[in-house]
């Protein structure tokens, strides 16, 4: 599935990609909301919820991994309301949690990159440019 991922295909992505998790994201999907409106609950009820905790609460590299490649998938694609859903669900967890720094360390090169920059800094344009998404971290995982 080499399509850019959408607000409309990414519960059938999650779905094929993370299947241990399919009973999950059918349960959001059988609601009905539009596609954006499910995007957003998928991400927030699974893709965070479920998929990193576990992965992080595991140490399973290669789940995380996994999660990780969507995350730059979603960021790198044209899918505007997709990427915003993304940074508002995915930004606390990379980088306020106890895992931060490991999170960091395996974070694919879209995360790294130095025009990443969280949605509450940008104006303009999603893929705008700011500071290294690494550097503004640094001082907060040092303290964890």
């Amino acid at each position: 599935m080499n399509e850019p991922l959408t607000c409309q295909s990414l519960p059938g992505y999650l779905e094929q990609n993370f299947s241990d998790y399919l009973a999950t994201i059918w349960t959001v999907r059988s609601r009905n909301h539009p596609a954006v409106v499910t995007a957003d609950m998928v991400v927030a009820e699974v893709f965070v919820d479920q998929i990193f905790v576990t992965g992080a609460s595991t140490g399973d590299r290669e789940l995380l991994g996994r999660w990780l490649e969507t995350v730059e998938r979603v960021l790198g694609g044209p899918d505007e309301s997709l990427r915003e859903i993304f940074v508002d669900y995915v930004e606390p967890v990379v980088l306020k949690t106890d895992r931060a720094r490991w999170t960091q360390e395996l974070a694919g090169p879209l995360l790294r990159a130095p025009d990443w920059m969280p949605r509450s800094e940008r104006r303009g344009d999603a893929r705008s440019v700011g500071s290294a998404w690494s550097t503004r971290t640094s001082c907060r995982c040092r303290s964890l």
